[in-house]
């Protein structure tokens, strides 16, 4: 939407569960929005209230198509019931209202119906099996390169916990009534929705972490350059084979564009996850698991609250599987590598790739 806003050559727009809002001076022309009836309330009616915009009305009625065709003015909005955020994308019902209105929109042709289920399903979930074990062995393989740093020892794994969910709570209630992902916010120069907060959020939690961590004198060094060489060369590799086997799913591939806004994210978020592995990684096994459901769960809590943007609630699902993937590496890190530096840049740079592949650019960036 935001785009076909601002680029008058677009002949037909969908909105899929988000981008309700466009901010440029031409209309979305033939814009279908359509959400999950299982997503977040506040989502819901930003698509309703979005289209009734586009069209001109303070209230629409769902699944009825207003406006013109022919003068790209057709606008609907609808529910796609018994489906949630990411179910969405794969349901038949969604494809089949999608095809339809494209069909009206774009003009004679009869486009085809998608077969049901998907058969690639299967055969990513193989490959994700195989690049995992493959991963375990790559680990193994870098472990020579990898300078030695040990985890600070964990006395109290209450403490540990109390440290970090402090620190969430903290940078929260700082961030309390600042929209810090609008252009000309505190981090409005990362140019991208959901992931400037979010960076926003993960870097003050980490200025703190590691503050404290100073005082208790747990903060280690990197161990030299080859740290930040295995960290590439494990970011390189994964986000090749990831990226490889999400293609059909989600495109993570940068465009130039796009890479440009992957720096900053990467620079605030590493704070956050370096004092997370210093802080957690040198207890039980179990330890780190759990502080990431604290993450997660101060994270809902903030965005229930409004001290965080509420669109944060829609990305959960996935910071939820960066985590798992991020668990899996780190207890065989732990193992064969200890140096929480390598993990850190790992995880920042990974994620900062991801959200800059995902997450839609604002602010004319």
């Amino acid at each position: 939407v935001e785009w076909a806003s601002r680029d008058p050559s677009v002949d037909a727009v969908i909105a899929i569960s988000g981008g309700a809002a466009p901010g440029g001076p031409y209309p979305p022309p033939n814009a279908l929005f359509i959400f999950a009836a299982q997503d977040p309330a506040f989502l819901r009616g930003a698509m309703r209230s979005g289209a009734a915009s586009i069209a001109g009305l303070e209230r629409l009625v769902l699944d009825r198509t207003y406006g013109d065709f022919e003068r790209g003015s057709a606008i609907r909005a609808s529910r796609v019931d018994g489906v949630d955020h990411l179910t969405i994308l794969y349901s038949g019902d969604t494809a089949a209202r999608i095809v339809g209105w494209l069909e009206q929109a774009l003009g004679p042709g009869v486009a085809p119906r998608p077969a049901s289920g998907d058969g690639r399903f299967g055969w990513t979930a193989l490959g994700l099996g195989a690049w995992l074990v493959l991963l375990w062995g790559l680990l193994r393989t870098l472990a020579p390169f990898v300078p030695r740093v040990e985890n600070p020892p964990v006395a109290s794994s209450a403490r540990a916990l109390g440290v970090l969910l402090g620190a969430l709570a903290v940078a929260a209630v700082l961030l309390s009534g600042v929209d810090a992902g609008r252009p000309g916010g505190p981090f409005g120069f990362i140019g991208l929705a959901v992931s400037a907060p979010v960076a926003g959020y993960w870097a003050l939690t980490g200025v703190l972490l590691l503050v404290a961590l100073l005082r208790s004198g747990g903060l280690r060094g990197p161990g030299g350059a080859l740290t930040s060489l295995c960290a590439a060369a494990l970011l390189i590799a994964s986000y090749l084979v990831m990226g490889t086997l999400l293609e059909p799913y989600a495109w993570l591939w940068l465009t130039p564009q796009r890479a440009a806004h992957a720096l900053a994210p990467f620079l605030l978020m590493l704070p956050f996850f370096l004092g997370f592995e210093l802080l957690l990684r040198g207890g039980r096994a179990w330890l780190p698991i759990v502080g990431r459901l604290v993450v997660l769960s101060m994270m809902a809590l903030a965005a229930i609250l409004q001290l965080l943007p509420r669109e944060l609630m829609v990305a959960l699902a996935g910071f939820a599987a960066f985590f798992v993937y991020f668990e899996f590496i780190g207890y065989r890190a732990r193992r064969v590598a200890p140096n929480p530096w390598l993990l850190a840049i790992f995880q920042a740079g990974w994620s900062a790739l991801a959200q800059a592949s995902l997450f839609p650019i604002i602010g004319g960036a």
